[in-house]
């Protein structure tokens, strides 16, 4: 059985692949506490009131991690992928 949040996860991923399959990816700004779930963070994203902003395909892969939202789309576009914001 699964929980609301894996419901809810595969709910999304599905919708998502529906827009567009693996060309859609999704854009969410990582909050500092996320900072350990990166795993290895290079030491000029430590910064103190950096943000920063992960890359994730559909299926909730990531992909990349910059610190610049206008990057990041511009980063999936330049790779032929269709970015999405998500809160």
């Amino acid at each position: 059985m699964q929980s609301g949040n894996e419901q809810n996860n595969d709910n999304f991923e599905h919708d998502l692949a529906a827009m567009g399959g693996d060309r859609v990816v999704y854009v969410r700004e990582v909050a500092p506490d996320e900072m350990d779930l990166l795993g290895e963070v290079p030491e000029d994203f430590k910064r103190e009131g950096l943000k920063l902003y992960s890359v994730h395909a559909y299926d909730g892969t990531r992909m990349a991690v910059l610190d610049d939202r206008e990057a990041a789309f511009a980063a999936a576009r330049q790779f032929e992928m269709e970015p999405v914001s998500v809160h």
